[in-house]
């Protein structure tokens, strides 16, 4: 009985002893100096020794007092030890212990003993298939614990309160991280950063957001099966992997067009136009070598070009993706990034509109397949990438249980109500598909206009978006549906705390965002944290309100609309961003009421470190925006300008590619060149042009003596071309000397990814500089230039850099700071006769009175078309940029009506009120299916006028028959006799 009372007494004292620990404080420092000891195993992982390195570090920081890292615990001091005692650990999860003298941080770590050196990224732990739960433990303990918070690349993001003491409160933890596939990140923006970044910022940014990649992460990985069987490539290593050509693997229909597959891939087989820019995807030997690839990774070697050797550096003997114990293994496949695939009957037999998901799919559950009957023990799966053209759910396909998918999400578009509703639905097919089967990741695109504006929209200055609070609600969900992986691809610095985000809850589902975000604010800027926050909240606001869309984009709440109609992807929008959409989310009022916080801020910062940091947020946010704001109501206000425009008749062939044989009087010679703000600058330069059947030529005068001593790209001339949309761009450039060569390059949009090669314009050229000045002869085939229907969009620059300044003008001003932006204010080209396709009309009452429509019989597959009750609905209204000079106009048109008698065409000039020409259309001249050419008149045509589709009319009167439809293939423009 007296043994009983004594246990129950014991344990009860046992009790509150532990509760008294559990709410005690332990000192790690006191009044400067140090009171624990870091402690490492002898033998420690790599992952304990970056642990104790961040740990000294950063302890140091706080109170000045530097911890030691010893390897034999000392007698009287707390032990801080770091890794080790994890024998028990199935996952890449975290323990903080406490006990008498002693703080336990530790977690499941891979078992690498190598050596780091705290000065040398080179030799931290890596990011991939590489466990480092005692570093997370560690890091776990400085936010949790010592209140240091790690915001971003650069050392100042990293916050933290000086003091000389240090207490940390007793509280044990375990923690399993949330999405355990993968957690990783990328700055998709690092040439906007203020600050010099070192690889080890770069390195430390990603561990201290805990990125680690455990499985299912995918990229672009075709590159082996090239290398193996297309040819030789280009390479002192990976030519060893050529095994024999087997054409059959690749992509069928783009032999000899120099289809683009990518940089790496080009630069290995230079000069290759049959490069082919994807695989066959229902080649069964194509199935059967990603089969074996994988299988190869999965038996702990690896191929030469394959997943994470792509250079051939590594010995195939190596181990590049170890296996996990208790974690699924999936090899990564995914294809080209061209948005190009085969064409082959198999390949496209699946195909449906723009999507190539049920071919992707079946082709990734056949590789699964042929994998398991090569060795039916090896439990291996494949993962892959819903990317693009890939990113529709495939109907038609049921995914094999084995293939993991990774959703590429553009979400940073979801502001837009019909976009985010269509990406939710396909979305949410795809978690409705993927339970009970391999886990769902993710491909977050956190970005902002500044990439619309730079790939899609020449590059204008733009206003910035920050969406915190929705990224949180975004991450939200995905935790809720049980997405295992994210990889976040960042905006950095311009979106950094929506990345901060999706990395603390893709660790720490249980995080509550609000507290999180809050915390930020004040953390990052002290007491000018909450004006601030209010600054990112009514940006936030103000673009989810939706009070930033145009009106022409709200016609059906289920139907997406954007700036080129109707968007037929809306799960893949990446060019919303206009720079009316921006600058109606920075409008004047706006930027006048965030300005105020701006200047609010400025007085509360109190700190070097919060001063920095808002000094920062306005170089990088808020200074560019003002600026782009300016520029933006300058472009406004130049846009009143008619665009220049040239019109070129083609002359008689003779000159044969020689420019020193044309007839220069015949040429257009270019209006006085500007600055590319559209201000006089004193430009000397001119252009004449002249065109033939075959070249179109150019002779530039400079009436200033060249430097002959400067560079190419110091002293030159520059043209520029288009085929009207913003890429493919071509670039020519020249300089002055004698003799000298040109420099070609194509830039191109693949997937919003900027390629950019060599492009030979096949010119002949002759410079002839004096000590007065310049002249440059040149001749260009007009099939290297991309004319699309005679038409192309052009501009001109004189380069000049004395060393301090450049010293530019242009034909036609972009109002940006280069002449490869800017492209959408561009001048044009217009060589008779020249055709305006179907795309340019103006709909009225689209898909009520008028309608957009496929038609086989049409030049280029379509047409416009007015239903009869309806008249001048289908029109064409003259852009600012038509070429004055009179012309021929001819109407590609027919008609489908049973009783008709005619109807008309009509070019109307709205500010004179009247008909400027038109005719009356015989209708058994053009009823049926077949088109014909039908000549309108002859005038000189502008902005103020539109050409208008007529009543059909029956008995002299408007017959207004629904039934009725007048189609209008296309009109073309030739040379007025």
């Amino acid at each position: 009985m007296l043994k009983k009372q004594l246990t129950v007494l014991l344990a009860a004292i046992f009790v509150c002893t532990a509760a008294v620990i559990h709410a005690a404080e332990v000192t790690l420092v006191k009044a400067g100096k140090p009171e624990a000891v870091i402690l490492l195993d002898k033998k420690a992982t790599r992952s304990a020794q970056m642990g104790a390195f961040e740990l000294q570090y950063h302890v140091k920081l706080i109170t000045g007092a530097e911890l030691p890292i010893v390897t034999e615990a000392p007698a009287g001091k707390l032990v801080i030890k770091v890794g080790g005692e994890n024998g028990d650990f199935k996952d890449e999860a975290t323990r903080i212990r406490f006990s008498k003298n002693r703080i336990l941080l530790t977690g499941g770590d891979t078992a690498d003993y190598g050596k780091v050196d705290y000065k040398k990224p080179g030799t931290f732990p890596s990011v991939n298939y590489h466990w480092k739960g005692s570093l997370f433990a560690v890091y776990d303990f400085l936010e949790d614990y010592c209140d240091v918070h790690f915001y971003g690349l650069a050392p100042n993001d990293t916050t933290y309160k000086k003091r000389s003491t240090l207490r940390v409160t007793v509280k044990n933890r375990d923690f399993v991280p949330g999405m355990d596939g993968f957690r990783d990140f990328y700055d998709d923006y690092f040439r906007s950063h203020t600050i010099k970044l070192t690889q080890r910022d770069q390195f430390l940014w990603k561990l201290r957001w805990r990125a680690s990649v455990t499985y299912a992460k995918v990229n672009h990985n075709t590159y082996s099966i090239y290398f193996s069987h297309w040819g030789k490539a280009k390479h002192p290593k990976l030519s060893a992997a050529f095994k024999g050509k087997r054409p059959e693997l690749f992509a069928r229909g783009y032999e000899g067009k120099g289809a683009s597959c990518g940089v790496f891939l080009e630069s290995k087989y230079p000069g290759d136009l049959d490069l082919p820019p994807q695989l066959c995807y229902t080649n069964p030997g194509t199935i059967d070598y990603y089969a074996r690839e994988g299988l190869t990774y999965f038996y702990g070697k690896n191929v030469l070009g394959g997943w994470m050797n792509i250079a051939g550096s590594t010995s195939p003997d190596k181990n590049l993706m170890p296996r996990f114990p208790g974690k699924p293994y999936f090899y990564p496949y995914e294809g080209n990034d061209s948005g190009m695939f085969c064409k082959c009957p198999e390949c496209q037999k699946l195909v449906v509109g723009d999507s190539f998901s049920n071919t992707k799919f079946k082709f990734m559950n056949a590789i699964t397949k042929r994998a398991a009957e090569i060795d039916p023990k090896a439990n291996i799966g494949f993962a892959t990438l819903a990317y693009g053209e890939t990113l529709p759910f495939p109907d038609d396909i049921k995914i094999d249980k084995n293939v993991s998918v990774e959703l590429c999400l553009t979400n940073y578009a979801w502001w837009h109500p019909a976009i985010y509703n269509a990406s939710i639905k396909n979305y949410e097919k795809w978690v409705n598909a993927m339970k009970g089967k391999a886990p769902l990741t993710l491909w977050l695109y956190v970005y902002g206009p500044q990439h619309d504006a730079g790939v899609h929209y020449g590059a204008y200055k733009p206003f910035p978006l920050f969406y915190p609070w929705q990224m949180a609600k975004q991450m939200q969900r995905f935790n809720k549906d049980g997405i295992k992986g994210v990889f976040a691809e960042c905006k950095m610095p311009a979106n950094y705390l929506e990345a901060y985000i999706v990395a603390k809850m893709a660790y720490d589902p249980s995080i509550n965002p609000d507290k999180l975000i809050s915390k930020f604010f004040d953390d990052y800027y002290g007491a000018a944290g909450t004006p601030m926050l209010q600054l990112y909240r009514i940006i936030q606001d103000a673009a989810w309100s939706g009070s930033i869309i145009p009106k022409d984009w709200k016609k059906d709440p289920n139907i997406a609309y954007g700036p080129n109609g109707r968007v037929f992807s809306p799960w893949w929008s990446t060019n919303l961003w206009t720079r009316e959409v921006n600058f109606n989310l920075g409008s004047h009022e706006r930027i006048k009421k965030l300005n105020a916080l701006i200047e609010k801020a400025k007085t509360l910062v109190k700190t070097p470190e919060e001063k920095e940091r808002l000094n920062r947020f306005i170089k990088t946010a808020w200074q560019p925006a003002l600026e782009g704001r300016r520029e933006h109501d300058i472009y406004l206000q130049q846009n009143q300008v008619p665009p220049r425009s040239m019109l070129l008749h083609p002359v008689a062939d003779g000159a044969n590619g020689d420019p020193m044989k044309v007839d220069w009087s015949k040429a257009y010679k270019t209006e006085k060149w500007l600055g590319i703000d559209g201000k006089e600058v004193g430009s000397t330069s001119s252009l004449q042009v002249v065109t033939d059947s075959k070249y179109v030529y150019f002779k530039y005068h400079d009436a200033r003596k060249p430097w002959l001593n400067e560079g190419l790209w110091t002293e030159n001339i520059e043209f520029f071309f288009t085929d009207g949309s913003i890429y493919p761009m071509y670039h020519y450039a020249h300089g002055p000397k004698a003799g000298s060569k040109p420099v070609g390059q194509i830039y191109q949009n693949i997937n919003d990814s900027m390629r950019q090669n060599d492009y030979d314009f096949q010119s002949r050229s002759v410079s002839i500089p004096t000590d007065k000045d310049w002249t440059l002869y040149i001749s260009i085939p007009r099939d290297r230039l991309p004319l699309k229907n005679n038409i192309m969009s052009c501009d001109f620059f004189r380069m000049r850099h004395d060393g301090k300044k450049w010293h530019v003008s242009c034909w036609q001003p972009t109002y940006t700071v280069s002449g490869n932006k800017g492209m959408d204010s561009y001048g044009k080209i217009f060589i008779t006769p020249f055709t305006i396709q179907d795309k340019d009309f103006k709909y009225l009452w689209k898909n009520q009175a008028t309608f957009q429509v496929k038609d086989p019989a049409a030049s280029d597959g379509f047409a416009g078309m007015q239903i009869g009750k309806y008249s001048w609905y289908l029109s064409y209204p003259f852009p600012k940029c038509f070429p004055k000079g009179k012309l021929k106009l001819i109407v590609r048109t027919r008609l489908e009506a049973k009783n008709a008698d005619n109807f008309s065409f009509t070019v109307h000039s709205w500010k004179a009120k009247k008909r400027v020409i038109g005719r009356t259309v015989p209708a058994n001249v053009v009823r049926g299916k077949k088109y014909v050419d039908f000549e309108v008149g002859t005038a000189s045509f502008d902005s103020d006028m539109s050409l208008v589709t007529g009543a059909v009319m029956f008995q002299r009167k408007w017959h207004k028959n629904p039934e009725d439809k007048t189609f209008v293939d296309c009109l073309r423009f030739e040379k007025a006799e």
